[in-house]
């Protein structure tokens, strides 16, 4: 046979094929995908689903299914490793669909570039995300994908704004040796301020140096910065010489049981000691 005819006829077919295939895929099927974490939970839960309810009703879409990931932390998980999402994508291959509902971009994902790279490997797949809010944002669409990408991009702003602006306000509260949020950090004991007061007119919280943590602290930092210790390291040679914790004796309650704290050191706790301590003035010579 000539192979000039066969080519043609194979073309044919292949088109006529994906003809087919899109006339089984029905652009308007969608699932839902709702997610709140513990602290949210249940009014976050039907609220979502309300929403998108409508959002669907209003654009003509149909809900074939709803997949509820309640507990789970976007900034600790991300997306397609969630386990409820991989069901999800499980069942929308088997049933054709093409496009995820879910309420608002911070319910899928809480860190951009965990948002640009599940988008990438989605689209791979030839899955979409539309938002019930803001309305419009459609990643299967140039202009869908570009809407998304400016409210990242400005959510990202705001988020490092705001930590500049707290950055600056802490700053300025140490100088005056002022507790913010009445937060006491570790090195330091909480006194009435004398004249200082917060915004609810109390008295603000005057930090002064606690002797034995201040002498803890730089031995943190003489390990951290001059021996070139690690977080676990400190934590391990702090344990050694059975050097407690700032909540080292202190009650508290988590699911329903009273437990005391017993002031165990570990990389957690080392590493926010080094972050955010601060030593006084009187014991920085301690730091070699």
């Amino acid at each position: 046979m000539n192979p000039l005819i066969t080519e043609p006829i194979t073309r044919r077919g292949a088109i006529e094929s994906l003809k087919k295939e899109k006339t089984l895929i029905n652009h308007k099927d969608v699932v839902i995908y709702i997610r709140a974490s513990t602290s949210e939970q249940k009014n976050s839960l039907t609220a979502q689903e309300a929403a998108m309810s409508i959002h669907a009703k209003e654009e003509g879409l149909t809900i074939h299914k709803k997949f509820i990931d309640a507990g789970t932390s976007a900034t600790n998980n991300k997306f397609k490793e969630r386990k409820i999402v991989k069901k999800m994508i499980s069942f929308m291959g088997k049933h054709k669909i093409q496009k995820i509902l879910c309420y608002h971009p911070d319910r899928a994902f809480r860190k951009t570039a965990d948002a640009y790279a599940t988008m990438e490997e989605l689209n791979q797949d030839n899955i979409h995300l539309v938002f019930a809010h803001p309305k419009g944002i459609d990643t299967s669409s140039s202009i869908g994908k570009m809407m998304l990408n400016m409210l990242f991009m400005n959510s990202e702003f705001e988020i490092e704004e705001k930590k500049r602006r707290q950055v600056h306000a802490t700053q300025q509260l140490r100088k005056q040796h002022i507790a913010r949020c009445g937060t006491i950090p570790f090195g330091w004991e909480g006194s009435p301020h004398p004249t200082a007061k917060t915004k609810a007119g109390k008295p603000a919280t005057l930090l002064l140096p606690l002797k034995n943590e201040q002498e803890t602290l730089a031995l943190i930092l003489t390990l951290y910065k001059h021996q070139n210790k690690g977080y676990t390291a400190i934590a391990a040679h702090l344990n050694q010489l059975g050097i407690k914790t700032k909540q080292a004796g202190l009650t508290k309650t988590r699911n329903n049981k009273t437990y005391t704290v017993k002031g165990t050191w570990n990389r957690q706790n080392v590493r926010s000691v080094i972050e955010h301590g601060e030593i006084h003035p009187d014991y920085r010579h301690l730091v070699e």
